[in-house]
């Protein structure tokens, strides 16, 4: 039998990266794409959420909205 800790791991929840943590895991291209995402508005705050959450980010509305604005995003 394994110990305690063992078992409490196997049935821990997997952490989801931030979107910043995520967004420094993109090579260079990805990271060009996104930031050109960030400013495009044929992409609403919504759609890119729904997007970052497909890709297992950890995000809401709100944060990919600063994160656009950090970048320049303005409506």
């Amino acid at each position: 039998m394994t110990k305690l800790s063992d078992q409490l791991d196997a049935i821990r929840k997997p952490a989801r990266p931030t979107l910043r943590q995520w967004l420094e895991t993109l090579d260079s291209a990805d990271r060009a794409a996104m930031i050109n995402a960030a400013t495009d508005t044929d992409f609403s705050t919504a759609t890119l959420t729904t997007f970052f959450k497909e890709k297992g980010v950890a995000t809401s509305k709100d944060t990919v909205s600063v994160w656009r604005s950090d970048h320049g995003f303005t409506r």
